[in-house]
């Protein structure tokens, strides 16, 4: 053995080590941050007017959840306790009982908490007469502005919600980004990596648009099960220097997996809801958001690529380490989602 092979062995030992001292650090990150293995969704605020100015109150927390959330309604609004609505000190399964009196659920509603940004809450309000409105928080605090059940949301608010829902969900989906990830590993070339990504898009639009219209349905359990097994299958393939099936396919595998990750689009879409009055625009813009989300991605790894390309050692260890990151995070998703699923058949 010469020296520069001993020299080249021990170099590759390091990058493993390292390699697996980062892994099992992200995976140990994701259980001290909270950052849930399941899909990303937003809290919902279900109100049901039952007598003019009376609302009954269901609250949906978001996922990953936020510990200290508070829900102040509009002065006018009685029946929330001092200081608001505490969203875990009241249980979500009774519903409060919200009187508004004469003045009508008309204002902002806040949520506050001491987290900078609490992501995108939902309210959802179904009026006397029949119709709704859906309405997505913005700004900081966030909030929202009831009009009352005359003033639907305009098409291109409803497009602005969605489009921003579909943007935050993607980068919070931190699964769905890693088997993106996954994917730009295996590519090579730009005609490569647009018919993968362009796969992809392709095959979860599909799923996202069938599972948010009712028109399939599928478990979320099994579904998230998949998904995790999806970025475990990219990160054992990455790690192949062999010319596998993968390798020579990439799109194939995206567009075959991109089928599942749109169902895992989808069921988050399905805690917020389609506004009935502009479905369509509505679906239009969180898929919109959505691949916005991921060409920023693919962005930000293309320039990254290119202002590594001068440092091949650098770029070497990140090829190296992106794999066992990948199925590190992987092998955890998959175990806390066979136990939850297990759990949820009563099965543990």
């Amino acid at each position: 053995m010469t020296f520069e092979t001993r020299v080249s062995l021990g170099a590759r030992t390091r990058v493993v080590r390292w390699a697996l001292a980062v892994g099992v650090a992200g995976a140990l990150s994701l259980g001290t941050t909270r950052l849930e293995a399941h899909e990303s969704a937003p809290g919902v605020v279900a109100l049901k007017e039952v007598a003019p100015g009376r609302f009954l109150m269901r609250w949906s927390p978001p996922s990953p959840p936020i510990d200290d959330l508070k829900v102040h309604f509009p002065a006018a609004c009685q029946g929330a306790g001092k200081g608001g609505f505490d969203t875990n000190a009241d249980s979500a399964s009774v519903p409060l009982v919200l009187e508004c009196g004469a003045a009508g659920l008309v204002g902002e509603i806040t949520f506050a908490s001491s987290t900078p940004s609490p992501g995108r809450i939902a309210v959802n309000v179904e009026w006397l007469g029949g119709s709704e409105s859906m309405l997505l928080s913005s700004g900081s605090p966030a909030s929202v502005r009831v009009q009352g059940s005359t003033r639907p949301g305009g098409p291109l608010e409803v497009l602005r919600q969605y489009l921003a829902l579909g943007v935050e969900h993607i980068w919070f989906g931190i699964d769905h980004l890693m088997f993106l990830l996954g994917l730009l590993l295996l590519v090579r070339g730009w005609r490569s990596t647009l018919m993968t990504v362009s796969a992809f898009t392709v095959a979860h639009s599909l799923t996202l648009a069938l599972a948010a219209l009712e028109l399939v349905a599928v478990p979320t359990g099994p579904v998230e099960i998949c998904i995790a097994l999806s970025v475990l299958l990219l990160a054992l393939e990455s790690t192949r220097g062999a010319d596998t099936a993968t390798r020579r396919w990439p799109w194939l595998v995206a567009f075959g997996f991109g089928l599942l990750h749109g169902l895992g689009f989808a069921s988050a879409l399905s805690e917020v809801g389609l506004p009935t009055h502009a479905m369509a625009l509505a679906l239009l813009g969180f898929n919109l958001g959505v691949e916005l989300g991921q060409v920023a991605l693919v962005g930000v790894v293309v320039l990254a690529h290119g202002l590594l390309k001068s440092r091949p050692h650098a770029l070497g260890k990140i090829a190296h380490t992106a794999p066992w990151v990948l199925g590190t995070c992987s092998v955890y998703w998959l175990l806390d989602r066979v136990s939850s699923w297990l759990e949820g058949l009563g099965v543990l």
